[in-house]
């Protein structure tokens, strides 16, 4: 029977990543692109399970039932308690930026494995990032070297994707778009609130005037104050129409009449009359 051990499968993903990595780079096909993430992001998850193995071989399973199938297969340990459980044996810690990042990118792999899958340039930091954090847990957990396991031709295409990025900067870049990301998918919850039940909007209908996102508060449900982007902190003075009710931006329009705001559409059609 032909297998592959633990570190033998995460670098058969890790190769697969960079060949569709690479036909992306030469076709701009969305599949291509698909596939690389979806490889990548496997890598990364059996890559922390086998520093698990070198630790504690039983660790990795999530319990000890035999195999009902007869595939040789049991179930194994989330990648989040496999890295709560080598924490204190890593070399070097990862950072709470760096798990941030992770998690945002696992979203992208799971919508593209069960829902919508998208990718434009804005996102290609994000390969480059995965390629960094592959090479730098090899080298630094499990003292492999990329030369050492990729084909020349492989390692020499990493080494292109990642030349001219500094680590700790594309972290840094990553970090800050999982923040925005997660607060754009809790805004995309609420939404769906609102249409399912009715429930009260969450933001503005009106975007902010700094970042140009549509995350201005409407209350406190994301944790900032109303009139505040939750994107950028940007804050607003906003009121709302005495005539209408619309919630309007004062940067944009509205007049005080009367002791009262009024949009600038009741304003016009005051003025009308």
């Amino acid at each position: 029977m032909n297998k592959f051990n633990l570190f033998e499968n995460a670098q058969d993903y890790l190769e697969h990543g960079i060949k569709h990595l690479d036909e992306y780079y030469t076709t701009d096909n969305l599949q291509d692109i698909k596939q690389s993430i979806i490889n990548l992001i496997n890598c990364v998850d059996l890559i922390v399970l086998e520093k698990l193995r070198q630790i504690d071989e039983n660790a990795i399973f999530r319990g000890n039932k035999p195999d009902k199938f007869g595939v040789g297969y049991r179930s194994t340990v989330h990648v989040g308690e496999a890295l709560r459980q080598i924490k204190d044996e890593l070399k070097e810690q990862i950072t709470q930026e760096e798990r941030e990042a992770y998690d945002v990118l696992k979203v992208l792999r799971d919508s593209a494995v069960h829902y919508e899958f998208s990718f434009g340039t804005e996102r290609e930091g994000n390969i480059v990032f995965l390629l960094h954090y592959i090479g730098r847990f090899l080298d630094h957990e499990l003292d492999i070297k990329l030369d050492e396991i990729l084909e020349e031709a492989d390692y020499e295409f990493y080494l292109q994707v990642i030349e001219g990025t500094d680590y700790s900067d594309l972290l840094e870049e990553r970090a800050e778009e999982a923040r925005k990301e997660l607060i754009r998918n809790e805004i995309a919850w609420y939404e769906y609130e609102t249409v399912k039940d009715g429930s009260s909007p969450i933001v503005q209908e009106w975007s902010c005037t700094a970042c140009d996102e549509q995350a201005v508060a409407r209350d406190n449900r994301l944790g900032v104050e109303p009139g505040v982007c939750a994107i950028c902190g940007n804050e607003h003075e906003f009121a709302k129409c005495f005539n209408c009710g619309f919630v309007m931006n004062l940067f944009y329009e509205g007049e005080k009449m009367f002791d009262e705001y009024w949009c600038d559409s009741c304003k016009d059609h005051w003025d009308k009359q």
